[in-house]
């Protein structure tokens, strides 16, 4: 009986002490993953240096290429990484996140990233960029190798992040339906689509979609709004715009597009009309119908 007693105590000591281990490690992994800049490196190939000071972080290359091992590979708001590269637009740094010794963090990257070459990140848990990636108007390119056709390059403006004047829209019968937002800067380097549909759960009895100028202001006009109105409507009808900025090019088999856009959803509220997804959020008697509508 001693003995047995005995053993259980131990069990419990071992265990304390395999609980304790398990909350240090847990609290130490957060210090090595929230660094606003790039941190335990190794050089694996080339001869980079890497120095910082401050907020800012450089990474000299006099090599062609280079492959560096990171820890964790992020840059905070207010940080920046600058990759100088001797040889310019033929230069080439791989940096690849492999964590502290345990599993790695998506990288997340909210300061900027410049480099004179080109710069590759490789991040098994992902990365993270925030929004909007690049300012408003700034040239985005996308940069095509070619395979089975031709290497293309495509390139379309940064956009400003979409900010709605509503956060939800009545709409009624023989009544305009308005919207308003901040326009671009420069509204001839986006648009702005508007896909209305009041009736989607119910097997999309019919929709309004505009394609219009991004100069701050739509109204679509009552004629229009009566005739959707008529045709039906469901439970939780929305309204979706998009600011969006396009660039294209046309090679062999046709027109490649590149989009960069922004949706916002909203809410669109209709007289007389409940959303429900049970009985239980009707009242009346009513009960939630297939198109989730109370009737």
């Amino acid at each position: 009986m001693r003995m047995k007693k005995t053993t259980r105590k131990q069990l419990r000591t071992i265990r304390r002490r395999r609980l304790a281990l398990a909350l240090v490690g847990a609290m130490a992994m957060p210090a090595a993953l929230a660094q606003s800049l790039p941190s335990g490196y190794t050089v694996v190939n080339g001869d980079p240096t890497i120095g910082s000071v401050g907020t800012q972080m450089t990474v000299t290359q006099t090599t062609k290429g280079a492959i560096i091992d990171w820890g964790s590979f992020n840059i905070g708001a207010g940080y920046g990484v600058t990759f100088d590269q001797q040889f310019g637009a033929s230069s080439v740094t791989l940096n690849r996140v492999v964590g502290f010794g345990y599993s790695t963090s998506a990288s997340q990257i909210d300061g900027t990233l410049t480099s004179n070459g080109n710069v590759f990140i490789i991040n098994p848990a992902g990365i993270t960029f925030s929004y909007p990636p690049a300012a408003e108007g700034t040239a985005v390119t996308l940069d095509a190798a070619g395979g089975d056709y031709s290497a293309f390059t495509l390139e379309a403006p940064g956009i400003a992040p979409l900010v709605l004047a509503a956060d939800s829209y009545p709409i009624s019968s023989s009544q305009p339906l308005s919207f308003s937002w901040t326009p671009a800067a420069e509204p001839s380097k986006s648009h702005i689509l508007v896909h209305l549909d009041i009736s989607h759960h119910g097997g999309s009895k019919g929709k309004i979609e505009c394609d219009t100028a991004d100069d701050g202001a739509l109204q679509i006009n009552a004629s229009l709004m009566s005739q959707l109105l008529a045709l039906g409507v469901a439970g939780y009808p929305t309204v979706t715009v998009t600011r969006r900025a396009t660039g294209e090019v046309t090679i062999a088999p046709g027109r490649v597009t590149f989009n960069i856009q922004q949706n916002v959803e909203r809410a669109i509220t209709v007289e007389g009309v409940t959303s429900c997804t049970s009985d239980a959020d009707c009242t009346g008697g009513m009960t939630c119908a297939s198109d989730l509508t109370c009737q």
